[in-house]
C-alpha cells in the first residue's frame, strides 16, 4: 500500500498526463468535478456519476471529460490514484474499440456496460469476433506493441 507522499505524487503525475479537451496540455482539467456532455444519454452520464461516486467512496481523486495527452482520446473517467480509465458505454458495437486498449497514458480501460451485459450473447459475440491478429494489427497501426 502506498504512503501519503507515494499517492500525492501518483496523483499529480497521471492528473498531467490528461488536459480540457480543445485547449492546450498544459490546461489541467478541475479535479473531483462532474463535466456532462448533452451529446450523451442520460444513462451515459448517469453511470459517470455512478463510478466518481464509488471513487470519491474509495477516497480517490478523479477527472471527467478528459483529453489523454499521448492518444488525443477524450476518456470518461479517469482515476487518478491509478491510472485506471472507467469508459461509460450505452453501445456494444463501440465498447469493442476498448478491448484494444490500453492506448495513451491509460494504466487499464474498464468498460462499464449501461444497458446490456457482458453476459449477453451479442456482446460475447462481438468480442470473439475480434481476434488477436486485429486487435495486433490494430496496436501496431497505433505506434503500440
Amino acid at each position: 500500500m502506498k504512503n501519503k507522499l507515494e499517492t500525492l505524487k501518483s496523483i499529480r503525475e497521471n492528473w498531467g498526463k490528461y488536459h480540457i479537451n480543445g485547449m492546450s496540455n498544459i490546461h489541467r482539467v478541475k479535479r473531483k468535478a462532474l463535466f456532462l456532455s448533452k451529446a450523451n444519454s442520460f444513462e451515459h452520464e448517469e453511470e459517470k456519476f455512478r463510478i466518481c461516486y464509488e471513487l470519491t467512496q474509495m477516497g480517490h481523486e478523479w477527472i471527467t471529460e478528459a483529453v489523454d495527452n499521448k492518444s488525443g482520446l477524450r476518456r470518461d473517467v479517469i482515476d487518478l490514484n491509478t491510472g485506471e480509465v472507467f469508459e461509460a458505454e450505452t453501445d456494444m458495437k463501440r465498447a469493442t474499440r476498448f478491448l484494444n486498449e490500453p492506448y495513451g497514458n491509460a494504466v487499464k480501460v474498464n468498460i462499464r456496460p449501461v444497458g446490456w451485459s457482458f453476459n449477453d450473447p451479442k456482446w460475447i459475440k462481438l468480442k470473439n469476433e475480434l481476434n488477436i491478429s486485429q486487435r495486433n494489427n490494430i496496436r501496431q497501426k497505433n505506434g503500440y506493441k
